[in-house]
């Protein structure tokens, strides 16, 4: 059996840090990228999507977008034979999604998705229901959902992952205080089983929302906020027979950080993260060891080091310009190496018109053509930025440390929150 927990519980530690900073490991393909020019934003009307074959760039579909002129939120995309419209919530999240399917010149709902938000937290997903359907008719409803538990001071102490084929959660955390108000204990659970327990928790920062994105993968975006655990000691069930400790730092204000861990003296994983600039650059060198388990004498031992680095730049639409991800083992010798690079060509206004992807590896030496988007019909909207922009406008709002909204707060902690920003304050 082989014991992944660690990278797992490593990652959940840190990734207060992480959420924030860092960018998924693939290219943005078939998003809109928006080009400022004064008061206006210019987003593409079509995007034109090719794939490379036969030595040649073969069409594989043309993608019609429709914005928001005031904010630029795409209300609609439509292909030759499927179309999804949007609506958002005030703070700029999906509210609803349909997905819908063209049948004899008409289109026909085929799914929709309905999004529910945290009352505290506005921007934190707690419930998506997806229904589909045949022929108008609803064939069949799912729910997920994240159940959220806050103590009388307004931290949260239990969160619940309720998954659409299941009533009975798939994941529990629970979260244990100290007499300082900051957490000391983080216990997760899995289908029942404990997969780890985090304690003696020191923190470079925390606002006591600690709240799991179930909807990404939870490793890397466990802790959403300002949450930055320094160290902890960890204990797991998967026959690790002492503690693993845990020791993090955070270089800068971008979202860099690094961390080790450490079992019975040994230095098992490392991680160092460096964010590059505002555009979601990164590099990464990972350091962690292959444990297997040992079924007779019921031991763990090494079964192999691995070091991983891995970089990539993004230009400011949120193309890759460049990628690489080489792999090493124990004797530093180079297991594996990937590379992907993307060309960008810029019309006569400065709006990108074409950008290719090409890629080589160790099993294709040579930069070969992957695939290609050719952006037209330009747009202007009054700018992307507008949502975030605003929101040292929007109306402060207050809830009691239950969650609830409270019209007019007086004597005692409550919650404010203006847009997306929220904070403790006491009212008098």
């Amino acid at each position: 059996m082989k014991k992944t927990l660690l990278i797992t519980v490593a990652a959940i530690a840190l990734s207060g840090a992480m959420a924030d900073a860092k960018t998924p490991h693939y290219n943005k393909l078939m998003t809109a990228p928006a080009k400022a020019e004064g008061t206006l934003t210019y987003l593409p009307g079509r995007i034109s999507s090719y794939y490379w074959a036969e030595n040649e760039w073969m069409l594989g579909e043309n993608v019609d977008f429709t914005y928001n002129k005031s904010n630029g939120q795409t209300l609609s995309r439509q292909s030759d034979y499927s179309k999804t419209e949007y609506t958002y919530t005030p703070e700029g999240k999906y509210a609803t999604v349909e997905e819908k399917m063209l049948y004899e010149e008409d289109w026909v709902l085929a799914q929709k998705r309905e999004y529910f938000y945290d009352t505290v937290l506005p921007t934190v997903e707690v419930k998506c229901v997806t229904t589909n359907y045949q022929d108008g008719t609803v064939v069949e409803t799912q729910v997920s959902e994240t159940r959220i538990t806050r103590s009388a001071d307004g931290n949260v102490t239990r969160v619940e992952r309720i998954s659409s084929w299941s009533s009975t959660p798939e994941y529990i955390i629970e979260i244990g205080y100290g007499a300082d108000g900051k957490a000391n204990k983080i216990t997760m659970t899995e289908y029942g089983d404990l997969e780890f327990v985090l304690e003696d928790i020191v923190w470079e920062c925390t606002d006591g929302q600690i709240i799991p994105d179930f909807n990404e993968d939870y490793s890397d975006v466990f802790v959403g906020g300002n949450n930055r655990i320094k160290s902890g000691t960890y204990t797991t069930l998967d026959h690790f027979d002492a503690p693993v400790y845990l020791l993090a730092t955070y270089p800068d204000a971008k979202g860099s950080f690094s961390y080790q861990m450490t079992y019975k003296g040994e230095l098992i994983e490392s991680v160092e993260y460096e964010v590059l600039d505002a555009y979601g650059s990164y590099s990464e060198k990972s350091f962690d060891i292959d444990f297997d388990y040992d079924d007779e004498t019921d031991t763990i031992y090494n079964d192999g080091e691995m070091t991983y680095i891995e970089k990539a730049v993004f230009d400011e639409y949120g193309h890759e310009l460049s990628y690489m991800s080489q792999s090493y083992d124990e004797d530093n010798v180079l297991d594996y190496e990937y590379y992907r690079k993307g060309i960008l060509t810029l019309d006569a206004a400065g709006n990108p018109q074409e950008y290719i992807q090409q890629e080589k590896s160790d099993y294709q030496p040579e930069w070969a053509n992957s695939s290609r988007l050719v952006y037209s019909d330009y747009v202007g909207v009054n700018g992307v930025e507008s949502i975030e922009a605003d929101a040292a406008d929007a109306p402060v709002e207050y809830f009691n440390l239950q969650g609830v909204k409270v019209a007019n707060p007086s004597d005692g902690i409550f919650i404010r929150r203006q847009g997306t920003k929220v904070s403790k304050v006491v009212v008098k």
